[in-house]
């Protein structure tokens, strides 16, 4: 059970994105809850909801903003953290200001950042790893304006004593980009030869997925054979007893045909009887 001030992850509540979220209770109804840092002193949906407009409203038009189409209604509010007067709309009383929601907002820095690896190092969105050097470094010509280096350049840079042309490219065997040791690294002179061995990575990859869905497919295939053996082996079983019944049917319409004045050339006796016949066979 979560306590009032404990912080944590979206992914571990089973929310969605990379923020953090703290344990909070609401500032009128003390209800807790978990919401975003910078959300952390806003009252709960309920409350914001249900909470009277105070009797200052105005329209938009007269507090001069630029209203294109409708003209809506902003309520006086204050920021629960400032005491700063504020003109909100309805669904937004209750909320910090920018300024106190940007204070204390979701500052993910240093080790709280959820792509911190070291110091002066972090990976980007795109897989890479970059680090942070020096200006009197040996390999801080490879640096951008950030003084930042992509770390697989800057270990093969260091592993040939030299640092890399902007058109040399460093390629990962293994396509891992987290794996940065000499073993994984190969030196190419374009990025058409970069494309070239990523192209055919994808097409091993694709041809992998391919022969996946073409066992499946098999397999799929053998049960619709089984089945449909088992369906023809209940069909010819059913011919005998639907040849058992249309001769039960022919003798008793042929019973029922029988007149008064030939009834004593085939008693009804005798019909009865073939009828009990076949109704054993079945």
């Amino acid at each position: 059970m979560a306590n009032i001030g404990d912080t944590t992850k979206a992914s571990e509540i089973g929310r969605v994105g990379h923020g953090r979220y703290v344990y909070s209770a609401c500032p009128e109804c003390d209800s807790p809850r978990w919401k975003r840092t910078h959300e952390a002193g806003n009252l709960c949906h309920k409350c914001s909801m249900q909470r009277p407009p105070t009797t200052e409203a105005k329209r938009a038009s007269e507090l001069g903003y630029n209203v294109p189409v409708k003209d809506y209604w902003l309520y006086k509010d204050s920021c629960p953290t400032c005491q700063a007067d504020l003109w909100r709309r309805k669904a937004s009383l209750g909320k910090r200001c920018s300024t106190c929601a940007s204070r204390f907002g979701d500052r993910r820095r240093g080790k709280e950042h959820p792509r911190w690896v070291g110091e002066n190092r972090r990976i980007r969105k795109d897989g890479y790893t970059s680090i942070t050097i020096q200006s009197d470094d040996p390999m801080y010509p490879m640096a951008n304006r950030n003084s930042e280096v992509l770390l697989h350049r800057l270990i093969l840079a260091q592993h040939l004593g030299r640092p890399l042309s902007p058109w040399e490219i460093v390629h990962h065997i293994n396509h891992n980009r987290q794996d940065n040791s000499i073993e994984n690294l190969q030196l190419l002179s374009g990025q058409h030869i970069h494309n070239a061995a990523g192209l055919e990575f994808q097409i091993h990859q694709r041809i992998a997925t391919l022969e996946t869905m073409v066992s499946s497919l098999f397999l799929k295939l053998s049960l619709v054979e089984v089945r449909l053996e088992k369906i023809e082996r209940r069909q010819s079983q059913a011919k005998p007893a639907e040849e058992h019944y249309s001769r039960l049917e022919g003798l008793e319409t042929r019973a029922e045909g029988v007149q008064p004045d030939n009834a004593h050339q085939r008693p009804a006796s005798l019909w009865d009887d073939e009828i009990v016949q076949a109704q054993g066979k079945l």
